[in-house]
């Protein structure tokens, strides 16, 4: 890994590649189809566009400008952090010479609005967003649009197709655009993700077989349910992992919606770009889609799996793939890359492999290997506040305490949703050093900060919520297991 870094940044400096700066943007509010004002942006290339791309992300919240929200206050304020798939697209087709419109879900501007969203409600979303578009003069009509759903977004995206008078230009599916299964007619042999988790993440048959078994349980439950149990029984247990904004409805269709005959009836042409290594929509449901619309004779669509990917397209080549794509009326999604291509494609797949190096350290007892990809972190300009935090837990109990306040404050710098959490470890660190002083202001910086949000620390038994912040300005840290200092 450290020499597809050092090669990452040979390329870099060898081509003169530099990052654009952020694309200029208009910003609007579109009023929806029930009242709703959700707010919008168009990020526009240097020059006139090829394309408008018209973006829909996936289920978390999210905003129009590339954030994320996964948690809100009493008062419906956003928690909120860079969806790094979002703002990279949003970064990375206007560089290429598209417009790119967005829009801000409803799930993240009423995130405590019930009855909650439908996946018929975000596409009717987005059909309203296509008319404030024309009506702006933004496009002329459809035909100036490429509509690219994300994830759940590829779904709604389907279902756009399925809304819109006239046809747009074509769609990009980044993601499967079905969750379905059949549980009462097909077995585990059949299901798609027992695959993907082999191959992506080493379960084993037994560990497969009790995801099967969970799931199979859930989908029956959720034919005898209706929204009130869904929010107050469902989501209180926390053996089912469902998220508090998570919708009853986007629940119950995304077991049975099916997206060819909507697909079929579009007609347009149609790009399903998805990793292989793809735990959340593996490609086998993009085969399945892809094979469905082959066989009823559908021929303008192009299926196109990225190698070693996953579901966050963290490597650059989807938007080398999409380029390449549009630009042949969706002949073929092959890309010859520039000097200047090759170079993102080395910096994001190092980048990708600094994740995945985070990821698989462990927190105590390997402060090599941390310091290791932190030098290379930080050399790529690694950007992704929760990595940083993890290498800032590492540094701290390698006794690394420099790398350690180093790593938290790039956590914060790079936005964190919980900076309190980094800020306080911060303070943990100068407590461990004997400065006690800047400890204090630390805690008091944490405290400002606090924003609801409890972090479990279970390694040193602690909670870092505002109790434990409060306690630390009274009392010092000294939290940490003995360890010979270095």
């Amino acid at each position: 890994m450290f020499a597809a870094t050092i090669a990452a940044l040979a390329l870099l400096a060898g081509t003169g590649a530099s990052f654009a700066a952020a694309p200029p943007t208009e910003a609007f509010t579109v009023r929806t189809f029930d009242g709703l004002e959700l707010p919008a942006r168009v990020a526009r290339p240097e020059g006139r566009a090829r394309k408008l791309l018209l973006f829909i992300n996936g289920s978390t919240p999210s905003d129009e400008s590339g954030y994320q929200a996964a948690t809100f206050d009493d008062t419906g304020k956003p928690y909120r952090e860079r969806h790094d798939t979002y703002a990279r697209f949003l970064d990375v087709m206007p560089a290429r010479g598209y417009a790119v419109a967005s829009m801000a879900k409803r799930s993240y501007v009423y995130p405590n609005r019930v009855p909650r969203p439908s996946l018929d409600d975000f596409a009717l979303d987005a059909v309203f967003l296509i008319a404030e578009l024309k009506r702006r003069s933004i496009v002329r009509d459809e035909s100036d649009i490429v509509i690219v759903g994300y994830s759940e977004g590829s779904i709604v995206a389907s279902k756009v197709l399925g809304l819109l008078k006239r046809p747009p230009a074509a769609c990009v599916l980044l993601g499967s655009a079905t969750g379905a299964f059949d549980f009462t007619r097909k077995s585990l042999a059949d299901w798609p993700y027992g695959a993907a988790y082999r191959a992506a993440r080493g379960w084993t048959d037994d560990r497969i077989q009790r995801e099967f078994e969970r799931y199979r349980a859930m989908w029956a439950d959720a034919r005898a349910i209706d929204e009130d149990t869904y929010e107050r029984e469902w989501k209180a247990d926390s053996r089912r992992g469902i998220a508090p904004w998570e919708s009853y409805y986007v629940m119950r269709e995304t077991r049975v919606y099916d997206p060819v005959p909507n697909l079929l009836e579009a007609g347009v042409p149609l790009l399903i770009c998805v990793g292989d290594k793809d735990t959340s929509m593996p490609l086998a449901q993009a085969q399945e889609t892809y094979e469905r619309l082959r066989a009823a004779g559908f021929t303008a669509v192009t299926l196109k799996p990225i190698a070693d990917e996953v579901h966050q397209y963290r490597k650059y080549d989807v938007f080398l793939i999409m380029d390449a794509w549009i630009s042949s009326g969706g002949r073929t999604a092959e890309f010859v890359p520039s000097d200047t291509d090759r170079a993102e494609l080395a910096r994001a797949q190092a980048l990708a492999d600094v994740q995945q190096a985070i990821a698989g350290l462990p927190y105590s007892g390997e402060p090599a290997r941390g310091d290791a990809v932190m030098r290379q972190a930080v050399a790529l300009g690694f950007d992704d506040p929760r990595g940083w935090f993890k290498l800032g837990l590492i540094m701290a109990d390698g006794r690394r305490w420099a790398d350690a306040l180093s790593a938290f404050q790039a956590a914060i710098d790079h936005g964190y949703n919980a900076p309190h959490a980094a800020m306080t470890w911060a303070g943990h660190v100068c407590d461990l050093q004997g400065h006690r002083p800047a400890a204090i202001d630390w805690y008091r910086k944490a405290l400002a900060a606090y924003n609801g949000i409890p972090v479990r620390q279970d390694q040193y038994g602690i909670v870092l919520d505002r109790a434990w912040i409060e306690k630390r300005i009274t009392e010092p840290f000294a939290g940490l297991p003995a360890k010979e200092a270095r």
